[in-house]
């Protein structure tokens, strides 16, 4: 059963990757200081071997492990990032406000 919901969960991280990513970007300063104080020593989750292959072959030129777009419809950048932390991965999407970040966890799983 697990390895049902891993494929589904990396075939929803595709989906994600391809409809949503541009351009390599960078975290911004509001949510990496945000993770600094909240997740100290966190980084960028690594994303599977299957995922990685994917997005080398198609060409594409964006982070598979930092998506950005508009998710909620507003014309505002927002970001969604897989984390490790002590262990753990936690997947996260924050929701530009215009003054800010709304942070949404999506999963949080052991490793």
């Amino acid at each position: 059963m697990r390895s049902v919901s891993l494929r589904l969960a990396l075939l929803l991280w595709v989906g994600a990757v391809v409809a949503c990513a541009q351009e390599l970007p960078r975290v911004p300063p509001a949510i990496r200081a945000l993770l600094d104080r909240e997740y100290k020593g966190w980084r960028l989750a690594e994303v599977s071997p299957e995922v990685k292959a994917h997005v080398a072959h198609g060409r594409v030129t964006f982070s598979s492990n930092l998506l950005v777009g508009d998710f909620n419809g507003d014309s505002k950048r927002d970001y969604a990032l897989p984390i490790e932390h002590r262990r753990r991965l936690v997947v996260f999407v924050f929701l530009n406000s215009g003054r800010g970040f709304t942070r949404h966890t999506l999963r949080c799983s052991s490793s």
